[in-house]
Order: C-alpha cells, then structure tokens, then sequence
C-alpha cells in the first residue's frame, strides 16, 4: 500500500487542489490518500465531494504507553509512558 498524507489540505492552492481531483475521482490501485484539515470548510466542495470524512481523536497517553510496553517487551512502564506524552 501507498499511504499519502496531505497535512493542513485546506491550505492547498485551488489549482494544486483541482490537480489532484483526477486522483481522487480514480486513485490508483492499493492507494490512500488521507488529507488531514483542521478547517475542512475551506475546503474545494469539488475536493470534499470526493471524500469520507473520519474524525481522528487523540489516544489516552496510557493506552500509548501500554502498547509500547506490550510491543517492546524490555521497555519499562516508566520510560513508555515519556515517550508516550511525546
């Protein structure tokens, strides 16, 4: 897979954005495009037509830690949740 981020996507130039409708209407095979927007009203309404909208949420710092933990077993509880808050 091809995973493509587009941070701040409302900031795009309108014919940055209208460039890249041709992919949106037709991404290539084994392609996500996830445009991130903190305002996504100011986005093209030919942009949004062609997206679903997913809201992120922030995990909890615990479940972080925990997981690091579970993942990289010599890791204290301690240490993970640093890098957690991080």
């Amino acid at each position: 897979w091809k995973v493509f981020i587009i941070h701040d996507a409302e900031r795009m130039l309108s014919y940055s954005a209208n460039a890249l409708l041709k992919t949106f209407e037709e991404p290539p095979s084994h392609t996500l495009i996830i445009l991130l927007s903190s305002a996504p009203e100011l986005l093209l309404p030919t942009i949004v037509s062609r997206c679903r909208m997913l809201y992120f949420q922030p995990l909890p710092f615990e479940e972080i830690a925990s997981w690091l933990v579970e993942r990289y077993g010599g890791l204290e509880l301690k240490a993970a949740e640093q890098v957690a808050r991080l």
